[in-house]
């Protein structure tokens, strides 16, 4: 066990994951990736930790970021309903039903809101 800053501690051999979120964290207010930000992602991706970019987003709203990284970073998109890991393969997904949709679609309408809906191909 090592010690971190005198009070938490980790073993030499737990995973280390990074979790982030896109808009207003990783990227700046011009919806940017800075080279300070995407340097500081690839040397922590080089030294053995895993980072999962999170976001409302689905997953095809994540490529233009995705595609300037020099690692394959885990997705946790839909606001967590849709996980992809660094292989591309479905960690966990949880998509509504149509009773479940249907039910939604009537309160919406009700309450005159916006619904934005994502079609189950990601």
């Amino acid at each position: 066990m090592i010690p971190l800053h005198g009070l938490l501690w980790y073993h030499r051999d737990m995973k280390k994951i990074v979790f982030t979120d896109i808009d207003g964290t990783l990227l700046n207010t011009r919806h940017e990736l800075t080279a300070r930000t995407k340097a500081a992602l690839e040397m922590a991706a080089a030294c053995g930790i895993t980072i999962a970019l999170c976001s409302g987003r689905a997953h095809d709203g994540l490529l233009d970021i995705t595609d300037r990284l020099s690692f394959t970073p885990y997705l946790v998109t839909l606001n967590g309903a849709y996980i992809i890991d660094d292989a591309g393969n479905t960690v966990s997904e949880h998509f509504f039903t149509r009773d479940e949709l249907t039910e939604l679609e009537a309160i919406r309408k009700s309450c005159d809101l916006g619904l934005l809906y994502f079609p189950s191909k990601h």
